[in-house]
């Protein structure tokens, strides 16, 4: 698998970030409020709570510049445990593996710790339903506006981690923000957006968004098998999604 812009589906898909419609991280109670009961419809309709258990899925993931698809099984359990397995057509392959904040990649013997920058606030994105159900004691939730996506009406909701103290706030905001676009009928998700930060340099960013499609209902919760990412405006990768089985058993030794 080729280095740079082709990334893991939630990793570098955690940390970029709209443009339009910011607005500074201390919202009014009646604004964060407002945002909050989006949240809690966009979770209820969306069945965040079956996205904590043991996840399996399985699909394949187009690169661009790539002819053949690779097959990609990815298994998650809650939005602390992720791995994310992908094999090139005619053998080989990469594995990708996030452990209660801590990462690493897997290139046949070889494994190459992540810089926890990258995977600080990671979330696994192709379950957009727990993107839904933060845990409000760690973030700050406002509501950016009313947009378009895809021709649809969206309430646009930032997200930013509540600061802690003044010291690297600034640093902890940037990568923590990401941006939730819920369609006001459905209530489902249709887009998300954050910063891909590089591993070397914070200075490095660059905007990735992410779109959904193709939602089915597994075991509860609305699931998309079709997801689209975005690098500053253009598409890096898309996935098809075969088969997703909640309620799976998984070794803690997968996560390892």
């Amino acid at each position: 698998m080729r280095s740079g812009p082709l990334v893991l589906l939630g990793v570098a898909c955690l940390f970029s970030t709209s443009v339009r419609g910011q607005q500074g991280n201390g919202s009014s109670p009646v604004v964060a409020a407002q945002a909050q009961t989006v949240l809690n419809g966009c979770a209820t309709a969306m069945g965040a709570t079956q996205g904590e258990l043991p996840i399996v899925a399985q699909g394949t993931l187009t690169a661009s510049g790539e002819q053949a698809p690779r097959t990609v099984t990815i298994k998650t359990h809650g939005r602390r445990l992720f791995r994310q397995d992908q094999t090139v057509p005619g053998g080989g392959g990469e594995s990708w593996v996030i452990n209660n904040g801590d990462g690493f990649r897997l290139s046949g013997s070889q494994k190459e710790k992540m810089a926890s920058h990258v995977v600080r606030y990671f979330r696994p994105e192709h379950l957009p339903a727990l993107s839904c159900a933060p845990d409000l004691n760690k973030f700050d939730v406002a509501v950016a506006g009313q947009e378009q996506v895809n021709g649809r009406a969206v309430h646009h909701l930032k997200l930013v981690t509540k600061p802690v103290n003044a010291k690297g706030q600034g640093v902890e905001a940037a990568l923590s923000e990401y941006h939730v676009y819920v369609d006001t009928q459905t209530l489902m998700v249709l887009k998300t957006s954050s910063f891909a930060f590089s591993p070397t340099n914070l200075q490095n960013r660059s905007l990735w968004e992410t779109y959904y499609s193709d939602y089915r209902n597994v075991h509860g919760m609305l699931v998309p098998f079709h997801v689209e990412n975005y690098l500053d405006g253009q598409k890096i990768q898309d996935i098809v999604l075969s088969d997703v089985q909640v309620g799976m058993s998984l070794s803690n030794a997968e996560f390892e």
